[in-house]
Order: C-alpha cells, then structure tokens, then sequence
C-alpha cells in the first residue's frame, strides 16, 4: 500500500535514515557501537558500555551496510559495527 503522500516508502526509509545518522554520528564519534539487540529486531541501534542512559538511535540494515561498503563503518564483532575514525588508535 502507498502512503497517501504519493511518495515510496523506499523513500521515506531513506529520509528516515538520513536523519537518524545525523544524530548517531556525534555518539559514534564518542566510541559508541552499533549493535543489533536481537535477531528479532530488525535496526542497529547505538549502544555505549560505558554511557548506559545514552539515548539508542535505531538505522536500518540496509543503511549500515552501505556505510560498510563506503568503508565509514568497520564491523568489530557479531552484528556490531564502529566508525572507522574510532577505530584508529
């Protein structure tokens, strides 16, 4: 079903998307990880050990793929992935 927008859902998730990057991008670069919770879970949300009332921002797999392929994410465990700048020592 088509939202009533006119506009695809495809669209919609990307948009969504580009969103929730500009909000997990200044946690990522603080050393937080994306991770998947669960199998049953879909998105990759943002998780710190070491901050546990930080707010998880959820992306979708498709977007964290592509952000592994463009080499800006490096995955450092089972469905968990960091950006490649707090990767470097």
């Amino acid at each position: 079903m088509a939202p009533e927008t006119g506009e695809s859902t495809a669209a919609i998730n990307a948009r969504s998307d580009d969103r929730s990057w500009e909000q997990a991008l200044p946690q990522l670069r603080d050393g937080a990880l994306l991770k998947r919770v669960s199998t049953k879970v879909r998105n990759y949300y943002t998780d710190d050990p070491k901050r546990p009332d930080l707010f998880r921002i959820g992306i979708s797999p498709l977007r964290v793929k592509k952000l592994e392929a463009s080499g800006v994410l490096v995955r450092v465990g089972v469905e968990t992935y960091a950006l490649v700048e707090s990767c470097k020592p």
